[in-house]
């Protein structure tokens, strides 16, 4: 292949949309109570399939670990349940209070919010709990920022609290109704389903303020974001999953859920799903490098 061609190729992988790479959306079914499961939901149509329906009981809280395992918070039995790519399902830890939070740091290491005892607790990779935080008023969906410091929404005090990885304790914004969970973009922005007000909410940089991001929801509870600066929000009470485009338009993404709470993506498997030569710039960038390695295959052999 040419330098030119070469580069080309390069340029139109950076380039491709990262759903298309191999991104996967993943939702938990609190209901029916109490067992529930957990579905996929495909990024173009909206379809549900059945991931895992035995192994989980009414889970809500959801996390992936970088190697593909899903990680449920089940409120039935206090457990959390560890789902191999493949659906397997083994308990990971358990005896947490009322267990409605997950989040992982950078060290593999997960947290889990206890809503009951208002406290977060630390697992190892191995399964080794210890506690992290507390104090947290009600702490629900949590999520880490770049700095590694844990955004935990606090209930029952309509608050963002800071942890530090210390876990020293701060409030980082105030006035919220009812927070459900937060989320991070790619710009490092703080995102808040608020349950209570029916709405996603936009922190300030640095905490303090909040604007009205995106209304119309019906119990807002998980949310995440994908690759593409789009924000998919569980909305419970309609049995709907929300998407919001970055200036803030919601639309219905999806149907036919039983009570879904937590959402998360998978993003592994770098494999395009549609013939990128169809598909945009990115696809024009590939399809000319493609031509060119062809041109010179061509080439060669005829000489």
């Amino acid at each position: 292949m040419t330098r030119i061609g070469t580069a080309l190729l390069l340029l139109a992988i950076v380039a491709w949309p990262s759903r298309a790479r191999g991104e996967t959306m993943y939702v938990t079914n609190y209901g029916p109570f109490p067992t529930g499961s957990v579905v996929t939901v495909d990024g173009t149509s909206g379809a549900l399939s059945t991931f895992a329906s035995s192994g989980v009981q009414s889970p809500g809280a959801i996390a992936i670990d970088v190697a593909g395992n899903v990680y449920c918070a089940n409120n039935a039995s206090g457990a959390v349940t560890k789902l191999t790519p493949e659906g397997a399902s083994t308990v990971f830890a358990s005896a947490f209070s009322g267990p409605s939070g997950l989040a992982f740091d950078r060290d593999g290491n997960l947290f889990v919010s206890n809503y009951y005892s208002s406290s977060i607790d630390k697992v190892t990779p191995g399964g080794t709990k210890t506690t992290f935080a507390t104090g947290l008023g009600g702490p629900y969906m949590p999520a880490f920022d770049g700095a590694g410091d844990l955004y935990v929404p606090s209930w029952s005090t309509g608050s963002i609290i800071r942890v530090t990885p210390a876990g020293v304790t701060s409030t980082y914004t105030s006035g919220l109704s009812n927070p459900y969970a937060v989320a991070f973009d790619a710009g490092g922005t703080l995102f808040v389903a608020e349950y209570g007000a029916n709405r996603v909410s936009k922190v300030a940089a640095g905490g303090g303020s909040f604007t009205t991001f995106a209304t119309g929801f019906n119990g807002p509870s998980g949310m995440a974001f994908d690759a593409r600066g789009d924000l998919f929000v569980a909305d419970l009470l309609t049995n709907t999953l929300q998407k919001v485009t970055p200036d803030g338009n919601r639309s219905t993404f999806a149907t036919g859920f039983n009570q879904p709470v937590g959402v998360a993506f998978s993003r592994l498997a770098p494999v395009p799903e549609v013939d990128p030569r169809s598909s945009g710039v990115a696809g024009a960038v590939l399809a000319i490098a493609l031509a060119l390695v062809e041109r010179r295959f061509l080439t060669r052999t005829r000489a």
